[in-house]
């Protein structure tokens, strides 16, 4: 039987984190999410359904977790991002 791993496209993923408002998201999670982005493991169809207590806005958990990665990552690229 023929590897047919590198040539298949990622298939539609999404990932469900409980408690994305937490720290472990921000130091870990979305900094490994985001790296694999950036080296082509997850496809552009990925998405992301984060659930917390806090009572935050969306714009306040994003710049939350964009924070995060650029702390904890290796950086925030922009075009991944």
């Amino acid at each position: 039987m023929a590897d047919q791993s590198a040539e298949a496209p990622n298939p539609a993923l999404t990932v469900v984190i409980v408690g994305v408002t937490g720290d472990l998201t921000r130091r870990l999670l979305f900094p490994a999410l985001h790296r694999l982005v950036a080296m082509g493991q997850l496809g552009a169809d990925t998405r992301v359904v984060g659930y917390a207590i806090d009572d935050w806005t969306t714009a306040q958990m994003v710049t939350h977790l964009h924070d995060g990665v650029g702390e904890f990552g290796d950086g925030v690229d922009e075009a991944v991002w």
